[in-house]
């Protein structure tokens, strides 16, 4: 992966810890980020190499700590998705009272 906004996402969304080279600056940020909560690895472009790439699948795969880390971002998205919901049926709802509308009865 190139350490997009919606990659990390994706393997966050999924459990799964990511390898990455960033091409742009908001990747690189991103993909300290993904570093920092040890739910992935990051190689710089300057050092993506065969053994570069091998060492860093190996260190991901090797153990639990980025799997468990991954996990528990898979957790945090989880968390989200209940606030998301949360907020639309506030925004709904709203929507519904200053309409005159019952938002019980309506398919929105």
């Amino acid at each position: 992966s190139h350490g997009g906004q919606s990659s990390i996402q994706s393997a966050f969304a999924a459990g799964v810890p990511i390898v990455a080279t960033p091409n742009q600056a908001e990747q690189r940020f991103n993909l300290r980020n993904v570093e920092k909560c040890h739910a992935g690895v990051c190689i710089p472009r300057e050092e993506w190499r065969e053994d570069a790439i091998r060492e860093a699948l190996l260190r991901v795969g090797g153990g639990t700590r980025y799997k468990v880390a991954a996990l528990g971002m898979k957790e945090k998205f989880e968390e989200g998705k209940d606030a998301l919901t949360r907020a639309a049926e506030i925004v709904l709802n709203e929507l519904y009272r200053n309409l005159g509308l019952n938002a019980e009865s309506s398919d929105p």
